[in-house]
């Protein structure tokens, strides 16, 4: 029967998707259908060969099609072709898979009949029929909220709450519900309510929330999710609201290569509603590192070793200041600093900065002669030197001869296993800042053409080895 006009199919899972316009002619349904074809007679104990054949006579593919053929009583099964999936008793099984239409499957059973009488197999088809598919998709929510460790009271605090999809559907409906906490206050009151319209999946947002700080103490500002579908989700974050009072900040870099300069910010803010009186401000130099500059005409002290800062803010001020270093020693340095004044509880911060060391070695190859003829010997020589800032350890070399080019063998400071085209030297220990390592490979040519000698390096200080390579020219009379 011809089907007219507009059709829409929705997946109620929180989406719908328009289907767009029914042709004006459907196409037929499958239409599945099984024949049996075999000898009319047939003798006892000797085999029989029987056909089954399943045809599709409609327009549309039928989908996990499966035959299931029953034996009679006492017939003995001798071969199958194909082989079925499934043999019990009397009963065979095929999985066909997907019979388009217009298209047909064929199967040869050879059997033996057991007793005298009607010889007659029975045969089922079972299948599932699709005009239609859909996407089935599933949203995932998932939030993290961050916010400051401290704040003061009478100040601001931003939490950055991010809000991301994970899974592999649209996520719609989406309602952002805050609920402060006493020490927390809001200019819509301490329920904030948002709503989001929809998350694409593998999408994120990130959304600024603003409170400010009204009543000291431990505080914990929690954020709940909803989506359509009974989505949930949440994220906490803990924070500590103080007194009014000075309030100290100390960020840095994180890390910093030997000698290069790493800069300090130090933010000292003074909570009241007075002028501070004898304020100073003291950042700590730790060993390893050595001073170079501070902002605000603060006082190096080299023997404890200090920088200090007399300084006088206003109600509510804040200031700014600096230092500058450089670490002379790797690892991890702890830098502190801080902040009193009359009247005043002391306040303190602190920061990390990782030193490392800059690896950075140098790898040569060179070959003695070139060109050469076929089937003499060259040496090429590998140099590797450490001219970076410390000493490289667990120094491991290998050589790779390309084809045409055969080692013959491997030395230096560490020995050399020659395993076909490969040359692998031993474990180096050590190798002192500025030192030098010579290995040399002594290789022949099997034949004529442009060979190569690659070289790699691997050590502790190494994140990707270093490479190096020699192309020789060998010809033959």
């Amino acid at each position: 029967m011809p089907l007219r006009g507009r059709w829409l199919f929705a997946l109620l899972l929180g989406c719908a998707w328009p289907l767009g316009e029914a042709s004006a002619q459907s196409p037929a349904p499958a239409a599945l259908s099984v024949e049996t074809v075999g000898a009319t007679e047939g003798i006892v104990g000797q085999a029989l060969t029987v056909v089954v054949v399943v045809r599709n006579r409609g327009a549309m593919a039928a989908e996990r099609v499966r035959l299931e053929e029953r034996l009679p009583a006492d017939a003995h099964l001798v071969r199958a072709e194909p082989p079925p999936d499934d043999f019990h008793d009397e009963r065979l099984a095929w999985d066909l898979g997907t019979v388009e239409g217009g298209g047909e499957r064929r199967l040869r059973l050879v059997v033996e009949p057991g007793r005298e009488g009607d010889f007659q197999p029975a045969a089922a088809l079972t299948h599932s029929q699709s005009s239609w598919k859909a996407r089935v998709t599933r949203p995932r929510l998932s939030v993290t909220l961050t916010g400051p460790e401290t704040v003061m009271v009478g100040d601001r605090a931003t939490f950055e709450l991010r809000i991301a999809n994970s899974g592999s559907g649209v996520a719609t409906g989406l309602l952002i519900h805050e609920e402060l906490p006493p020490g927390l206050r809001h200019a819509q009151g301490r329920t904030i309510e948002a709503d989001l319209p929809r998350l694409l999946p593998g999408e994120t947002k990130t959304i600024a929330l603003d409170a400010t700080a009204v009543q000291p103490g431990p505080q914990v500002n929690e954020v709940r999710v909803t989506a359509d579908g009974g989505l949930v989700t949440s994220a906490r974050v803990e924070l500590l609201v103080v007194p009014p009072g000075l309030r100290l900040r100390l960020t840095g870099p994180d890390q910093r290569y030997l000698g290069r300069a790493a800069e300090f910010d130090l933010e000292i803010v003074n909570g009241t509603d007075a002028p501070t009186n004898h304020l100073v401000v003291e950042c700590q130099i730790p060993e390893g590192m050595r001073f170079l500059l501070a902002s605000d005409a603060g006082h190096h002290d080299a023997g404890r070793p200090l920088v200090s800062w007399n300084l006088e803010l206003g109600p509510r001020e804040r200031r700014g200041l600096a230092v500058r270093v450089a670490g002379d020693s790797v690892g991890t340095m702890h830098c502190r600093a801080f902040a009193r004044a009359d009247g005043l509880a002391e306040t303190a911060a602190s920061a990390s900065l990782e030193v490392g060391a800059a690896p950075m070695i140098l790898l040569e190859v060179r070959d003695a002669e070139d060109p050469l003829r076929v089937g003499q010997e060259t040496v090429y020589e590998i140099r590797v030197v450490n001219q970076g800032m410390v000493a490289g350890t667990n120094l491991r070399l290998t050589a790779m001869a390309t084809e045409g080019l055969m080692p013959v063998e491997g030395t230096g400071p560490s020995n050399g296993r020659v395993e076909g085209q490969v040359v692998r030297f031993e474990l180096l220990p050590r190798l002192a800042l500025r030192a030098e390592a010579v290995y040399r490979v002594k290789a022949r040519a099997t034949k004529a053409g442009e060979w190569r000698l690659n070289v790699q390096l691997f050590s502790d200080q190494l994140r990707q080895p270093v490479c190096a390579s020699e192309t020789t020219h060998f010809w033959e009379d």
